[in-house]
C-alpha cells in the first residue's frame, strides 16, 4: 500500500510543475513558451491576426491553485511544527500569486489567495486524515490537469497559425501524466474496495 500512497499525491505536483516547462518549442527562444505564458500569448493572437480564441485563464491557472490548496490541507494532516506549516501556507500564496499575477490581476489574486488561506485554515480546525490529503492531490491534480490539456488544445489551431508549424513542449506530457497517473492509481485503489463490499454482499 505504501506505494500506491505516494503515487496518489504525484498528481497535483506533476500538473503544477507543467506551466513552468515549455508547452510550445521553437527554434527562436522568445517564441518558446511555458503554460504560464500561455493566457496572454493566446489573448494576443487576435491582435497579431490569428483567428481569435478566448482563453478560459483560470484554466492555465488551475494545476497551480490545486497545488496550493492541496498544501494547505496536507500540512495538517501530518505531525509538523506550525512553522513549516506557516512556511506552507506561505508557499500556497506564491504558487497562487505565480498562477494570478498580483499585479495586473489585484482583485483575481486576493480572491484565489483568500480562498487558500481559508482552506488552510479549515484544514487547521478539521485535522483531515492523512488519506483526505493524498485523494485531493490525486483528483485535484487530475482534474487540472485535464482543463489545461482541454484548453490547450482549443488555442492549439490557432496557435499553429501563426507559427506554421506547432511543436508540442514537454509540459503538456507532464500534464497528460499527471492525468494518466491520477486515474491509475485511483482505479488501482477502489478496485479493491470494490472487491471487498461485492464478497461481504456475497457472504
Amino acid at each position: 500500500m505504501s506505494w500506491r500512497r505516494a503515487l496518489l499525491v504525484l498528481p497535483a505536483p506533476a500538473a503544477a510543475l507543467s506551466l513552468w516547462l515549455p508547452w510550445v518549442y521553437h527554434r527562436a527562444a522568445a517564441l518558446v513558451l511555458t503554460g504560464l505564458d500561455l493566457p496572454d500569448f493566446v489573448r494576443f493572437m487576435g491582435a497579431a491576426g490569428a483567428p481569435l480564441v478566448r482563453p478560459l485563464q483560470v484554466a492555465f491557472a488551475l494545476p497551480l491553485l490545486a497545488a496550493a490548496a492541496t498544501l494547505a490541507i496536507a500540512v495538517w494532516s501530518v505531525d509538523v511544527s506550525v512553522w513549516f506549516r506557516a512556511a506552507a501556507l506561505a508557499v500556497g500564496v506564491w504558487l497562487v500569486s505565480a498562477a494570478v499575477s498580483p499585479l495586473e490581476r489585484t482583485g483575481e489574486f486576493a480572491l484565489a489567495a483568500a480562498v487558500v488561506i481559508g482552506v488552510w485554515l479549515a484544514a487547521a480546525v478539521l485535522r483531515p486524515p492523512a488519506a483526505i490529503a493524498r485523494w485531493t492531490a490525486c483528483l485535484t491534480g487530475m482534474a487540472s490537469g485535464l482543463v489545461t490539456l482541454w484548453q490547450f488544445a482549443q488555442a492549439a489551431p490557432a496557435m499553429g497559425t501563426l507559427y506554421g508549424h506547432l511543436t508540442w513542449g514537454v509540459g503538456p506530457w507532464v500534464a497528460a501524466g499527471s492525468v494518466l497517473l491520477g486515474a491509475g492509481v485511483a482505479v488501482t485503489a477502489i478496485v479493491p474496495l470494490l472487491r471487498v463490499r461485492r464478497q461481504r454482499t456475497v457472504s
